[in-house]
Parts: structure tokens; sequence; C-alpha cells
């Protein structure tokens, strides 16, 4: 057997072990209609404190939406404002031993 039809096979059997270990996680995650909320209570004013945690759980989650948004923005705009230009080679000039910065760190 050729080195090539190894190979070959070995990946077609990491894809499949990975594909079915993929299916497998997917359904063992799904959830029943009397966990749908998880650790919430499912309703409104079942304790003192229920509105409040519910509204602190919901409220994080729109916080990390929203870091996780501009985080992204930031992210794409730096790929696409410092590409690298047709006409230019080699590496930018390299900057090493900031003095005021590391002394401020």
């Amino acid at each position: 057997m050729s080195s090539q039809n190894r190979t070959g096979s070995r990946r077609i059997k990491i894809t499949s072990i990975t594909g079915l270990a993929l299916a497998g996680a997917l359904v063992l995650t799904g959830c029943s209609p009397e966990v749908e909320k998880g650790w919430l209570p499912t309703e409104r004013g079942t304790t003192s404190n229920t509105d409040r945690i519910m509204d602190l759980w919901v409220n994080s989650w729109i916080a990390a939406l929203a870091v996780g948004i501009i985080t992204w923005g930031l992210l794409v705009w730096c790929i696409i404002a410092y590409r690298r230009r047709k006409g230019t080679t080699g590496f930018p000039k390299q900057l090493s031993y900031n003095l005021p910065l590391e002394s401020f760190i």
C-alpha cells in the first residue's frame, strides 16, 4: 500500500470519527422543555430575587455580545487596514526596546 493511500484512508477515518463525535455531542446537548432555561427559574416572581437574577443574566449576555462585536470589528478593521500592499516586499521595520513604555509597565 502506498503512503498516499494510507494517508488518505487515515484522513477519512479521522474525518468520520470527528463527524460522529460532533453529531453525538449535538444530540447529547439537546434540551427538554423542563430544562430550557437551565438553572434559571421558569417564571418571574418565583422568589424575591428572581427578577433581579434573571435581569442580571440577560444583561451580562448583552454586555458580552457587545464586547465581542466591538472586538471582532476592530480585529477585521486591523486586518483590512494594515494588510500588505501589492508593491511591498519583505517585512516592515522591526521596532524593539521602547524604554518609556517598558518602564511604565
